[in-house]
C-alpha cells in the first residue's frame, strides 16, 4: 500500500526537479539578452576600465586629502587658538595620506600587471644591446635614403665609420711593398 504524499513533500519534489532542469536558483538571475559584440567597449576604454576605480579617482583622492587636512588644521587652530601649528600639522597629515594613496594604487597596479602577465604568459622584457640599436638605426637610415631616392630628393651618403688602430685612434697609413 502506498502512503499519501503531503503537499510539502510534493513541493520539495517539484523544486528538486526544477533544480535539475535549471542550474540557476532564481530564473530572474539569468541574462535577458546575450551581450552584443558590436556594443563592446573600445580596447583603450576597456583597458582603463580594467585598471579599476582606484586609478581613475587617484587625483581626486590626492587633492581632497591635502585640502581636508589643511582645512581641518585651520579649523582646529581657530577653535583652540594655537596659531599656525595645527594647520601645518593638518597639511602634513594630508600630504602623508596622499602619498599613501599613491603608493597603494601603484602597488595595486603592479600586482594587477603581474597577474595579467602570469595569466597571459608574457615573457620578461628583452632589452636591446648596443649592437642591435646600431643595426636598427642603420636600417632606419637606409630606409630613409631609399624613400628620399623614390621622392627624387638628393640623398647624402652615409658617413664612413672611422678605422681604428691599436690605441683606438685612426689607423696609421699602410705602406705598399
Amino acid at each position: 500500500m502506498t502512503r499519501p504524499v503531503s503537499p510539502a513533500e510534493e513541493a520539495g519534489a517539484e523544486a528538486a526537479a526544477r533544480a535539475r532542469r535549471d542550474p540557476l536558483p532564481d530564473p530572474s538571475l539569468a541574462p535577458v539578452v546575450p551581450p552584443d559584440p558590436e556594443r563592446a567597449l573600445p580596447p583603450r576604454l576597456a583597458a582603463m576600465k580594467a585598471m579599476g576605480s582606484g586609478v581613475g579617482t587617484l587625483g581626486l583622492e590626492v587633492g581632497l586629502s591635502v585640502v581636508v587636512g589643511l582645512l581641518g588644521g585651520q579649523y582646529l587652530d581657530d577653535r583652540l587658538g594655537t596659531g599656525p601649528w595645527l594647520t601645518v600639522l593638518g597639511f602634513s597629515f594630508g600630504v602623508a595620506a596622499a602619498v599613501r594613496s599613491v603608493l597603494r594604487t601603484m602597488r595595486r597596479m603592479r600586482l594587477e600587471a603581474a597577474r595579467e602577465e602570469a595569466l597571459q604568459g608574457n615573457p620578461t622584457p628583452l632589452w636591446e644591446t648596443q649592437g642591435e640599436r646600431d643595426q636598427r638605426n642603420a636600417d632606419a637610415a637606409r630606409e630613409d635614403r631609399a624613400a628620399a631616392r623614390v621622392r627624387g630628393e638628393p640623398t647624402p651618403e652615409p658617413p664612413a665609420a672611422p678605422a681604428k688602430g691599436r690605441a683606438g685612434g685612426p689607423a696609421p697609413p699602410r705602406e705598399e711593398p
